[in-house]
């Protein structure tokens, strides 16, 4: 838009964005020669951050002057701004793993997100992004067992280093971080291609040292003559079987095995008129068992070669120019798990902290375990050189596969692991303040915001000072899955890395299907159709018509497998599925929506629909309606009874249905009449638990009536608060201990709680009592209320999941339960945790100290009251901790 001071106003389009604009806009100015930046954070949509105008260009480039001024000023993409807001519905999912069947895994969040046409499905994660510049297949990739980097000292560019079992591979890289294609020169290459690499390494003056299996070899690519002599070659009955590689010092440390005995040998490369030499220092040392893991590492400013076994035991040795290897002590790795073997070391890396220079070994363990070690400095009385001893060990869970331990090239703070679908980042810059932080790297692609990385193999980065020419492509990752190899850049501070399965409406309503392992959305799409009349009109009509769409989505991020249009004006309120099993164990899934279907007079009918899912011969999967009920008002909620029931409600009913195999039909059994419409619905058999609109959450009780002729029973109510409360939303909870002892019902080992929120932002706690019946029902129906808190959102969902990591999963004492997750329309997530009495009375007494200080809280009313304070001084309603 153009104002001038005299004249009229003009208006101009910028561009068109690839989100749904809003008021929250932002234009940045960097300087007078730089294009602007345009931020619009999107509503409920991705935002988008881009640029208008050309950058500084270092010298006259004619494709510039060439393009027209429409064409230079088009908005240019930088990234995407997150926002998976609003979050109508959400699930964790529990992916099972094809290759640990049975095996307990970590549950995944997804979330609806967004409105038509940027509705999605989110996966919410949280870590390190990796953004994906990069990538390419090869079919032998799935063999690699190492990867390295090697500076191009002719330009700008690398050379990727692969290992595998037989031999070894070269792949040349520009500085685009694309490959250079063009056939390798093995004829000017000194580096032994023909078996398996140990190690590789730049030394200082740019040569390239690598250990094979057979071989320790020397290229020099700033050398007009290569020699192709190796400097070392094993025997005939030799073979290095481990090694390690110390470039500043120009150290080689390997493992040789010759016959059934295994001992370490220590060389040192040295120039001299014009080729180098690999000279042995001091004797052997034989190693009492084969070993894992071989590194060179810094401890107490001297280097030491850290050997681990198949014992499960670590040999330290000390690496001198003097002596060569000494022996200096030895530690036994005891982790978590029961098996020695188990605890065998694979990969060690020792991180620094920033401040105190304190030092961690980090090893990665076969059992799918990070161990660590405490390193402590130790001054000797005569001044010598600092030795060290072993403090603090501790045995993290990470995984199920092995864990192998990559170090950063970047820091010494930082380290990378990865175990089977792990992969994740070791930060130890506080030291022992906040000890080793793990975090996942998650990996993402601009293009492709449904990319799934699968599970790292190899990994390495490239060093961000390194040997040579500035390399362009400093502190890149290349990750090894599968057959492909991912180049990246890793961000350094950890953040919400969302990844989005695009839908084609708004969804509301979203379910996971355990047996079929895909996400179930419901959407409501909006299209724009033109009338046609038999009268010619000047203006052609248009009309809107808004219907449900079901859409099955997989887990892995790929187009919808299936999609299934509703009637127009037909909108999804409930989704729930239903599963049978026959005599003959044959099992049959189908899909209940709950519906709600416009009429002409502005008044909604309702409808269950039951939607089957058939695969042909071809083994392609299509959606049809099986059976439908039809209701006079919308279905709201939708939940299954025991093996062949549905409990459903609309209108301000509560309706049971059973189906008769017999007659192949659903039978109505019963239904009660509510004070207001329930809107979510929870079964435990024989107790339905019911949230309504207006009258807080109430607990049924079905009784089933002896009858052969029809199903039949009866609905009694046994507990509810007893007061008004706009209900939202609740959770059934099965904690451990005795229930409150203010409750004048007897102790058991175990109770049950009834977590509810409404639209009012309060969360509030009912205790279940045990064997509810209508014949011991409490007085008055009433559910004792444990606590009530009032949050900053209203709590719209309510899900029981266990998504914490394995490296972060806590046993606290006095917290019952820590799984519990709550969603709010503007895209807060929530965690709550259930305390036992004890705790939060301690937690609360803390309080009550802060709020006595008047350097803490010094706009408390309390922090000058000269009133005494008891520990017990408490108020029994703060239950819940909110993290």
């Amino acid at each position: 838009m153009q104002i001038p001071i005299h004249g009229a106003m003009f208006l101009s389009e910028a561009g068109r964005m690839g989100c749904n604009a809003s008021t929250a806009l932002a234009c940045l100015a960097i300087d007078t020669k730089s294009p602007d930046i345009l931020v619009m954070p999107g509503e409920m949509s991705l935002g988008e951050v881009c640029s208008i105008g050309l950058w500084p260009q270092p010298e006259y480039t004619p494709l510039l002057h060439s393009q027209s001024r429409a064409a230079l000023f088009t908005p240019s993409f930088i990234e995407s701004v997150p926002n998976w807001a609003p979050i109508m519905d959400f699930v964790a999912a529990d992916l099972k793993s094809s290759k640990h069947r049975g095996v307990k895994q970590r549950q995944r969040i997804f979330t609806t997100a967004g409105r038509q046409p940027f509705g999605a499905v989110s996966e919410l994660r949280y870590g390190h992004e990796a953004i994906l510049g990069y990538q390419f297949e090869d079919e032998t990739l799935g063999s690699l067992i190492g990867l390295w980097t090697l500076p191009d000292l002719l330009g700008r560019g690398l050379h990727l280093l692969l290992s595998f079992p037989s031999h070894t591979a070269l792949i040349p890289f520009d500085e685009n971080a694309s490959i250079i294609d063009a056939e390798f020169d093995e004829t000017n290459c000194a580096l032994d291609l023909g078996s398996e690499t140990m190690a590789a390494a730049v030394l200082p003056d740019g040569d390239i040292a690598q250990i094979t299996s057979q071989r320790i070899c020397i290229h020099s690519p700033n050398s007009k003559f290569t020699s192709h002599d190796p400097l070392k070659e094993c025997g005939s009955n030799e073979r290095i079987v481990a090694a390690a590689i110390c470039p500043d010092r120009c150290l080689l440390v390997t493992a040789v095995r010759e016959y059934a005995e295994t001992n370490l040998r220590l060389h040192q490369l040295l120039h001299e008129d014009g080729r180098t030499q690999a000279i042995e220092i001091g004797n052997p040392r034989i190693l009492p068992t084969d070993p894992t893991c071989l590194a060179i590492v810094e401890i107490c400013q001297l280097l030491y070669a850290v050997v681990a076994t198949t014992a499960g035991t670590l040999h330290f040795f000390r690496l001198s120019l003097g002596a060569g290897a000494e022996p200096v002590c030895e530690h036994h790795i005891s982790g978590t798990k029961v098996t020695t073997a188990s605890n065998v070391c694979e990969s060690v890396v020792v991180l620094t902290s920033n401040e105190k220079d304190e030092q961690l070994l980090v090893c990665g363990l076969r059992n799918g375990q990070i161990y660590t070690m405490e390193l402590v400095s130790l001054q000797l009385e005569d001044r010598k050189p600092t030795q060290f001893a072993v403090g603090k060990t501790d045995a993290i869970d990470v995984g199920l596969a092995t864990v192998k331990i990559i170090p950063s090239t970047e820091t010494a703070i930082s380290a990378f692991a990865i175990c089977g679908s792990a992969f994740c980042y070791l930060d130890f810059r506080a030291g022992h303040v906040t000890g080793l932080c793990i975090s996942s790297i998650w990996i993402t692609e601009r293009s492709n915001l449904d990319f799934s990385q699968g599970p790292i193999s190899v990994m390495c980065q490239v060093p961000l000072k390194a040997r040579g020419p500035p390399c362009a492509m400093a502190g890149l990752i290349f990750c090894i899955s599968g057959n492909d190899c991912l180049i990246a850049q890793l961000d350094d501070d950890p953040k919400a890395v969302p990844r989005r399965l695009n839908l084609e409406g708004t969804p509301n309503r979203l379910v996971y299907s355990e047996q079929l392992q895909t996400l179930i959305a419901a959407s409501i799409q909006t299209d724009v159709k033109p009338i046609t009349t038999s009268t010619p009109r000047q203006r052609p009509m248009e009309r809107r018509v808004v219907r449900g769409l079901i859409e099955f989505l997989p887990t892995h991020g790929q187009d919808p497998m299936e999609t299934f249009l509703l009637y127009p004006g037909e909108k999804v309120y409930a989704l729930a599925e239903w599963t049978y099993t026959n005599e003959q164990r044959k099992r049959y899934w189908q899909l209940v929506l709950g519906t709600g279907l416009a009429q002409t007079d502005g008044s909604q009918k309702g409808r269950l629909t039951f939607l089957q899912r058939r695969v042909d011969e071809q083994g392609r999967a299509s959606l049809k309606i099986g059976k439908y009920l039809s209701f006079p008002t919308p279905v709201y909620a939708i939940a299954a009874y025991e093996a062949t029931g549905l409990i459903l409600t609309y209108s301000n009913y509560v309706s049971m249905f059973r189906f008769s195999v017999e007659e192949r039909k659903w039978v109505v059994v019963t239904k009660f009449a509510l004070e207001s419409p329930g809107i979510h619905i929870t079964t435990a058999p024989p107790l339905v638990h019911v949230t309504t609109a207006a009258d807080s959450v109430i607990t049924l009780h079905f009784t089933e009536l002896p009858d052969d002729e029809s199903f039949s029973g009866s609905f009694k109510p046994v507990a509810m608060e007893g007061g008004a409360r706009e209900g939202a939303h609740h959770l059934e909870l099965h904690l451990s201990g005795a229930p409150p002892t203010s409750l004048t019902t007897p102790a058991t080992s175990d109770y049950t709680l009834l977590l509810a929120s409404d639209k009012r932002s309060s969360l509030i706690g009912l205790h279940q009592r045990a064997h509810l019946t209508p014949s011991n029902r409490p007085h008055a129906n009433s559910a004792p209320l444990l606590f009530e808190a009032a949050l900053p959102r209203s709590i719209t969902r309510l899900r029981h999941a266990e998504v914490r990591p394995p490296w972060k999963q806590t046993n606290v004492p006095g917290v019952l339960d820590a799984n519990i997750l709550g969603s709010a329309a503007d895209g807060s997530l929530f965690q709550f945790s259930i305390l036992a009495a004890p705790l939060w009375r301690l937690l609360r007494f803390v309080q009550n100290l802060c709020r006595r200080d008047a350097v803490v809280c010094p706009h408390s009313a309390l922090a000058h009251s000269s009133e005494p304070l008891y520990a017990r001084d408490v108020d029994p309603d703060a239950l819940v901790a909110r993290a």
